[in-house]
């Protein structure tokens, strides 16, 4: 199995892990590291093989990817399954899906839900870049329902499968084990950027109209950094 996509990010580290216990499987990054993300994360591993494709082009936008490695690894790289992850609109993810569809190569798509349009206009260009993934692509790899669904709006009438963000959390039960003991309260955890369609406005809004009492039992913590953090701090 091969799988393309955007950066390292702790989620998906987590998702090649479990990948590779099953398939023989090698990663490409378009990039190392992003000025909006927080986190440079080490991408070795004993497991699968991993490497970063040389930048020719960066950001003419932030979702802006060119490598021109992309294309001679498409052109020669043998694989029985190709995973493609990132911005569907990317000049990457276009060169990849046309050369990997011209040799008969089963590909799939793996991506976050498709933020909604202003206007019909917006709409349909968006329906236009998304033909690619559309038409190249054997099935999708829907990160939530929302994502499911959000494909569906956009035309894709393929194989959608719900697949959520996961970690490994057995590394993490014998510090939480250990810090139930002393705790009186239940903790919930989110991670993330601190942007707008994470979403942390409403899940705030979610505790804080929870009854008092119930209230007074929990504590909700957010490990993340990003342009909306001064408004969820006050």
């Amino acid at each position: 199995m091969t799988f393309f996509t955007n950066i390292p990010s702790p989620y998906n580290l987590d998702l090649f892990e479990s990948l590779a216990q099953r398939f023989s499987l090698s990663v490409y990054y378009f990039t190392r590291i992003e000025t909006e993300r927080q986190w440079d994360l080490n991408i070795v591993s004993e497991n699968y093989t991993s490497c970063v494709l040389f930048k020719l082009f960066q950001k003419i936008n932030r979702n802006f990817y060119f490598n021109i490695q992309c294309i001679r690894v498409a052109l020669t790289v043998k694989s029985e399954y190709f995973i493609l992850g990132g911005n569907y609109f990317a000049p990457n993810t276009i060169f990849l899906l046309l050369i990997l569809r011209l040799r008969n190569q089963t590909v799939f798509w793996y991506g976050e839900r498709l933020l909604p349009t202003p206007n019909l206009l917006t709409f349909i260009i968006k329906r236009i870049l998304i033909t690619p993934v559309n038409v190249f692509t054997k099935a999708i790899f829907a990160i939530g329902e929302a994502a499911r669904t959000s494909y569906r709006r956009y035309g894709y009438v393929k194989p959608i499968f719900n697949t959520p963000y996961a970690i490994n959390n057995e590394r993490l039960l014998l510090a939480n084990q250990r810090g139930s003991q002393q705790r009186e309260k239940i903790i919930f955890l989110s991670s993330g950027s601190l942007i707008d369609r994470k979403g942390y406005d409403l899940a705030l809004g979610a505790f804080n109209s929870l009854e008092k009492d119930l209230q007074s039992r929990i504590e909700y913590w957010i490990v993340g950094d990003g342009p909306l953090a001064p408004r969820l701090k006050a």
